[in-house]
Parts: C-alpha cells; sequence; structure tokens
C-alpha cells in the first residue's frame, strides 16, 4: 500500500505541475519535450501506450481520468505487469458499390464468371475412316417418308426441265439438302446416242478447270485422242468451242460426235470450293453459252448469285428451280479424307491452305512460288510422271537454279531476301528441301500434280 500511495503521490504532483506551467504559459520547448517523455512514462506503466498513440486528441479531462483513476491498472503495476487495454474493434464494413441504373442494371445482376473447358478436340480418340462410315450405315435417318415424298415431286419436274433445256436455257436447282442423287436421276433420263452426259463433281476440292475440259475432250473425241488440248484453260476452251463449231473436219470425230449432238453438263455444287474463283466462273459461263452445251447445275450457298456479274450471268441463262430436298450431304471418300484428315498425313490445309498463305504474302512470294511450281510441273510433264502421288525430290528444283530465276525476274535481289521468302513457304509447309548426295539442296512443293495445276492457276 506504501508503495502505490507514493507513486500516486508522485503522479500528482507531477500532474499539478505540469498544469501550474500550462496555465501561466512558462512552458519551453525543452520542458515541453521533458514532460512529454513524463507523461509517456507514466501512461506506459499504467498500461495506456496504445490509447494514446491512436487517440492523440483526447482533452485534458481524459488526461486527468488516466492519471488519478485507480483499480486494476495499479494492482497490475505494483504486481510488476502492464496489461494492454484493448479499444473494441469494429467490424469492417463490406464495400457495396453503386447500385447500377437503366438497361446496364439486368446485365450486373445476371453476370456469371466464365469457365474455361480443358476438353479439347485433341483429348478425343482418332476416328478411323472405316468407323467413319459404319456409323453412317448404322445411323438411321429421320423423316424418310417425307423426305421421298418431295423427291417425288421433284421428278415430275424432269419433263419441264428437259423442254428448257431444249429451247437453249439451262436450269439451275437449289434449296436445303443435297440434290445429288435428284440430278443423276435426271441425268439418266435425258441420256441418249445424242446427248452426251458429263458429271461435274464440284464439291471435289481437287477439282480444276482443266479436268472439266479435258473431260469434254475426251467424250467428243475418245479416250486416246493424242491431241494436245492447250497449255492453259483458256487455250483449252478456244480449241473445244473450235470442235464445237465443226471446223474441225475429221471423220473419226464425225462417228464417235455427230454434227447434231449436244452434250449436257451435270455439275454438284457450281458454287463449291475449287470452282468459285473468278476465272473457273468465266470459263464455265463461256462453256455454258455455246448452244450445243447444256448446263445442269446445284447450288448450295445462300450467296451463290454474288459469283457472276451481269454478264456472267446471261452468259450461263439460267432457269431457278426449288429443289429443298432435306437429304443430308454426302461426298466422295476422299474428300472425307481430306477434309477431317482421318487415317492420313496430308498436308494441314492443303491447296486450300496453300491459296490462303498465298493471298497474305508480297507479289515477289506469290512469283517465287510461280516458278517453283511450274517448274515442277514441267518436269512433270517431261517426265509423265506425277497422277494421284504427291511430287517428290526427283521433280524439285536445285536452290541455286531457283535463287538464279529469283534474281532474274527481280523478286529478289540478295541471298538473304531469297532465304526470307523460303522461310515462309517453310514455315507453312509449302516447300520441302533435301540434300542430295553431292550436297545440292533441292526444293519442291509436296503435293499431286492436279493439286500444283489449280494452285498455278489461282496464282496465275
Amino acid at each position: 500500500g506504501i508503495v502505490r500511495n507514493a507513486d500516486r503521490s508522485a503522479r500528482r504532483k507531477g500532474a499539478r505541475i505540469m498544469m501550474q506551467k500550462a496555465m501561466n504559459g512558462d512552458l519551453s520547448e525543452d520542458d515541453d519535450e521533458t514532460e512529454d517523455l513524463l507523461a509517456t512514462k507514466i501512461y506506459s506503466q499504467l498500461g495506456l501506450g496504445e490509447e494514446i498513440e491512436d487517440d492523440d486528441d483526447d482533452d485534458d479531462e481524459g488526461v486527468d481520468q488516466g492519471l488519478l483513476g485507480d483499480g486494476e491498472g495499479d494492482t497490475a503495476t505494483e504486481l510488476g505487469k502492464s496489461p494492454r487495454k484493448r479499444r473494441p474493434t469494429k467490424k469492417k464494413e463490406k464495400y457495396e458499390p453503386p447500385p447500377v441504373e437503366g438497361y446496364e442494371s439486368y446485365f450486373e445482376q445476371h453476370r456469371r464468371g466464365t469457365k474455361t473447358s480443358n476438353s479439347t478436340l485433341a483429348n478425343l480418340p482418332p476416328l478411323d475412316l472405316g468407323e467413319y462410315h459404319r456409323l453412317l450405315r448404322e445411323y438411321a435417318m429421320p423423316h424418310e417418308d417425307e423426305r421421298q415424298m418431295l423427291l417425288d415431286i421433284h421428278r415430275e419436274n424432269f419433263g419441264q426441265w428437259a423442254f428448257e433445256l431444249s429451247q437453249n436455257f439451262n436450269v439451275m436447282v437449289y434449296g436445303y439438302g443435297s440434290k445429288r442423287k435428284l440430278l443423276m436421276e435426271f441425268a439418266k433420263k435425258i441420256w441418249s446416242p445424242k446427248n452426251f452426259v458429263v458429271v461435274v463433281n464440284g464439291h471435289v476440292p481437287t477439282l480444276t478447270t482443266r479436268d472439266i475440259l479435258s473431260t469434254i475432250f475426251t467424250t467428243i473425241l475418245g479416250a486416246d485422242h493424242g491431241r494436245k488440248l492447250g497449255s492453259n484453260p483458256n487455250d483449252m476452251l478456244d480449241n473445244l468451242l473450235s470442235l464445237l463449231n465443226g471446223e474441225d473436219e475429221d471423220d473419226d470425230i464425225r462417228d464417235t460426235f455427230p454434227h447434231d449432238a449436244r452434250i449436257t453438263l451435270i455439275i454438284h455444287s457450281l458454287d463449291g470450293e475449287a470452282l468459285r474463283g473468278e476465272r473457273h466462273q468465266a470459263v464455265l459461263a463461256r462453256l455454258a453459252s455455246h448452244p450445243r452445251i447444256s448446263v445442269v447445275a446445284s447450288i448450295d450457298h445462300i450467296r451463290a448469285p454474288l459469283l457472276w456479274d451481269s454478264a456472267k450471268a446471261s452468259q450461263f441463262n439460267f432457269l431457278w428451280h426449288d429443289a429443298t430436298t432435306f437429304v443430308p450431304y454426302s461426298v466422295g471418300e476422299a474428300s472425307v479424307e481430306d477434309s477431317i484428315k482421318m487415317g492420313g498425313s496430308g498436308r494441314a490445309g492443303g491447296t486450300k491452305g496453300v491459296k490462303y498463305v498465298l493471298a497474305s504474302l508480297p507479289q515477289n512470294a506469290k512469283d517465287l512460288y510461280r516458278i517453283l511450281v511450274s517448274h515442277q510441273l514441267q518436269a512433270m510433264e517431261e517426265d509423265g510422271g506425277g497422277g494421284n502421288e504427291v511430287a517428290g525430290e526427283q521433280y524439285g528444283v536445285e536452290y541455286k537454279v531457283l535463287y538464279q530465276m529469283g534474281i532474274e525476274e527481280f523478286i529478289c535481289s540478295n541471298d538473304m531476301a531469297f532465304r526470307t521468302l523460303l522461310k515462309e513457304f517453310h514455315d507453312h509447309q509449302m516447300v520441302t528441301s533435301r540434300r542430295d548426295l553431292q550436297g545440292t539442296e533441292i526444293l519442291w512443293a509436296p503435293f499431286r500434280k492436279e493439286e500444283l495445276e489449280s494452285i498455278l492457276e489461282d496464282i496465275m
């Protein structure tokens, strides 16, 4: 009790002295520091140090109460302990954004976080070609009776279509569903010894106008005609039109193709990927305008008529017929294998990918690729090879030879620029290179002959 009273007496005396000096205005800066230290020491003994730091704006009345009060703090000081008195902590209020007004409030209330799935196409097991066809055979198509009824309705129009063809019009059928079966039945109906029928599958990606013209030549002259048809599709078309006009007086031709005979082209998917180009449509339009050529075609894209300007539309001279069948589309085995890469290791993108890449490259890159493809096709023609096999290094071009050709045509000015162009081709798998036994680098385009011809037509 004695120690406690002594401490309390000293504290009271110190507080009284400070209050007198403050009232008399005798406080100096040194006194202020001394008194601050004394007050801090006293408050620390009372366990109120944290309260002073947190609340520096307490008035004198609060200070007096802390100095003069007794109770548990005094008992703690006597025992040599300094318990800390904590203020009750305030709960942090959750921040709420201001309310959104207008139409944005609806989207704010219904906003959800995006979830990304880890499932990718690469995780699926590879689909074998045989398994693909097995699944197609086992799948039962719904509404078979209704689709058959639609086909029966369209078959009743075969007479009308044949009459329109006889009046030098061409027939265009459109509508949802595959029209292949319908057009093949019409081809069987109109075929005769004086009405030859040529079927063109426009949905095949590797189809070219050269293939179409060559087939027509074979139909007129026979498979072993041995004639030179021309170096490009325009020359071939000019020779074909001359032949149809009767300018060739060969007796063998009169036997196989009489002067009053006609040819009917059945073109499936005239708006197909392989025939959408400007040059392809121009050649087919000129061909369709000949009086001895009739065209029965189908389209599947809703914007297919945009392929033709007024001149081409006048040459085609189509009469349009709705032939909606709701029959599922089916393409040839090679086309399916190429499009979904089943059971093979074909080039990514194929010729379609090459055309997209060339469209984004500068003109000098296109010219360099044109030189390579032209040289490779010439080597194939001289060797009589190609066919359906992918071209190999035997038809390639030496690095120095191709570089010299590029210099002569002002495609590149130095070896660095030449290698920069080649790097674009290598990155997109458009060119393959290999060194022979002598160490000479050989470059070639790894595509089939018909694919190279299609690429060259697109570049030209």
